[in-house]
């Protein structure tokens, strides 16, 4: 199974765009002396435009040699394929615990609107701030809902495939690197209490307010698991 690397497709992607923009802002310049306000509203938003798609190509080509590293087997720790039955498994295991998180974030969310849209309605006497805030919950609770649907779907069918290696990880296609923008390794846990038994792997970035955390469950082959605590342990050692 020959295996893409869809990071250098997103860096081909926002190349196209950015040079669009680029030609955008640069045709007033070079049509006309006197800018008028379309002219400027071109050129402001290909300004903003192409500053975005260099930080997101530049961003992405970091990604696209990581990965490349990674498919041609540097520092390549396992290549796991799976059988349907595990596959399965692993789905259902993985559906599970995002949907805990996703209920447990929901009832915060909602608790908060719903207290806002009660106090709302005692100091004004108006229905509306509560009607509001319901609308809001119900938005946000069909949000949750939509992507839960989504990425399980995007799991379910064929058997998928890990390449994981220290610095990284291709879990079916999905891309996860923490060695740069300032990333680090926050956990390392080979949990067997499951079968298949799953590595859990947190990592963290550098956020505008601290730090934002991704938590990735890598599934085990049933053939592999003995394997996995020396894999996970290594992971832990390179990223202390």
């Amino acid at each position: 199974m020959e295996i893409k690397n869809t990071q250098r497709e997103i860096v081909r992607i926002w190349t196209w765009i950015t040079l669009f923009f680029l030609a955008v802002g640069a045709y007033p310049i070079i049509k006309q002396n006197d800018f008028d306000e379309i002219s400027m509203l071109l050129l402001s938003l290909s300004v903003f435009m192409v500053i975005i798609g260099l930080v997101i190509v530049l961003v992405y080509r970091v990604r696209a040699k990581r990965l490349d590293e990674l498919i041609s087997g540097t520092d390549l720790l396992a290549h796991w394929n799976f059988t349907a039955q595990e596959w399965q498994a692993y789905v259902a295991y993985d559906y599970g615990k995002r949907r805990a998180t996703m209920l447990l974030t929901f009832y915060v969310i909602g608790g908060m609107l719903m207290t806002v849209g009660i106090i709302g309605v005692l100091v004004t006497v108006d229905y509306l701030f509560l009607i509001v805030c319901t609308g809001i919950t119900a938005f946000v609770g069909l949000l949750m809902y939509t992507v839960l649907a989504w990425n399980k779907a995007r799991l379910t069918g064929k058997p998928g495939f890990v390449l994981l290696s220290t610095k990284s990880v291709l879990l079916n296609g999905v891309f996860h690197n923490w060695t740069s923008l300032r990333a680090r390794v926050e956990k390392v846990i080979h949990t067997t209490e499951v079968s298949p038994s799953v590595i859990t792997l947190e990592y963290s970035m550098p956020a505008k307010n601290g730090r934002t955390y991704t938590e990735i469950r890598i599934p085990v082959p049933l053939s592999q698991t003995k394997q996995a605590s020396e894999i996970a342990e290594k992971i832990r050692a390179a990223n202390r």
